[in-house]
């Protein structure tokens, strides 16, 4: 295996807390213990079932509509990305063979496929049709060797949505095909099921992925989980036994409290992130600058940025001049956007960070 880096995370660590003002963090604001009824002495401390902490496992199950064999719990939606495709590639015959992520995309899941030493292609996901996923690119890129195709829902950058047919053609692809589709779904809960479904639930060849982090406010429980066939979540339990012999008990417990509050948990999130998406709706569509594909719900917003400049320097620019974090739509596969992540930020803190990247886009030099 040969570690190159990943490369967007890099740049997010570095740049994290340089600006007042930061759009570049995709996170929900943070909730309490008592806000879940919990206190310390709720957690438990004690050693962890090694194939996951079976009042998670019961609770996600019942949760998200799975048996609990179906449920894997990993270090964060990011750890149990790794682990599929560890698991996918690694069952492979003839080698790990191709896999396809879209493009534009949350190119992190590129960089973790690459270690496994499989050939990674892109296939288009274009601005011009709202970031709908390019079905015929997609089959046009196919090989008999294709093991997996990866996209995310909530689109990440865009937060546009996969409509219920086109999760039905993922699955109908990789039914086909005979690969697996995994589907990162970490920001699909601001929506609700019925418009955007959950891929688990769409065919046996399909993975799904999510956490704690973008909807629910735990970023730093670091609890993700995948939902897949009960044999795809055994080879990933066997996995993780090269990593560790359990996961972290007090963690996987208040996720399965969490859990249990889900629906006011989805609730929270929601009445956050719409006025906060209206706010930054209100400024878009008002910049002659600015243009976008308005997500339909969510934390983050993807513009595109009506003048010639290279989005690269404009993050450093609005970091050095206006005090203001933003992530460059280079790190994602589009340069010329950038995305803007406001699920944290107040409402008056928001709304002086979007006139401030206005001013910003004016001011650089090109």
């Amino acid at each position: 295996m040969r570690f190159d880096g990943v490369h967007y995370l890099r740049w997010a660590k570095e740049h994290q807390g340089r600006a007042r003002y930061a759009l570049t963090c995709s996170n929900m604001r943070p909730v309490t213990l008592a806000e879940l009824d919990l206190s310390l002495d709720d957690v438990a401390i004690a050693s962890g079932d090694p194939d996951g902490y079976g009042p998670l496992k019961a609770v996600a199950a019942e949760q998200f509509g799975v048996s609990p064999d179906e449920v894997f719990i990993g270090a964060g939606a990011t750890g149990c990305n790794f682990v599929a495709f560890a698991a996918v590639l690694d069952e492979a015959d003839g080698g790990p063979g191709h896999v396809l992520c879209e493009t534009p995309g949350y190119t992190c899941l590129d960089d973790a496929v690459r270690p496994f030493g499989a050939a990674v292609e892109t296939f288009a996901r274009p601005y011009d049709t709202g970031f709908t996923l390019d079905f015929d690119d997609l089959k046009r890129r196919l090989r008999p060797d294709t093991r997996l195709v990866v996209v995310t829902n909530l689109h990440n950058p865009s937060g546009a949505a996969l409509r219920p047919e086109e999760v039905s053609e993922l699955a109908a692809i990789a039914e086909a095909h005979g690969c697996r589709v995994l589907v990162d779904e970490v920001y699909k809960d601001f929506l609700t099921e019925s418009a955007s479904p959950m891929a688990r639930r769409s065919g046996g060849r399909m993975i799904s992925v999510t956490g704690l982090s973008k909807v629910y406010g735990l970023t730093g429980l670091r609890v993700g989980l995948l939902f897949a066939d009960a044999a795809f979540v055994r080879r990933c339990y066997r996995i993780v036994d090269y990593l560790a012999g359990a996961n972290s008990v007090p963690g996987d417990a208040i996720a399965a409290a969490a859990l249990r509050r889900r629906d006011w948990l989805m609730e929270r999130a929601r009445a956050v992130a719409a006025p906060a998406l209206a706010r930054v709706r209100a400024h878009v569509e008002a910049d002659e600058l600015l243009e976008w594909v308005a997500p339909p719900a969510g934390i983050i917003a993807f513009p595109r940025i009506r003048r010639p400049l290279d989005t690269l320097a404009l993050a450093d620019f609005l970091e050095r001049e206006y005090d203001l974090g933003v992530t460059p739509g280079d790190l994602f596969g589009l340069p010329g956007h950038v995305r803007m992540g406001f699920g944290l930020a107040e409402p008056e803190e928001l709304e002086e960070a979007l006139r401030r990247f206005r001013d910003g886009i004016r001011a650089m030099p090109e």
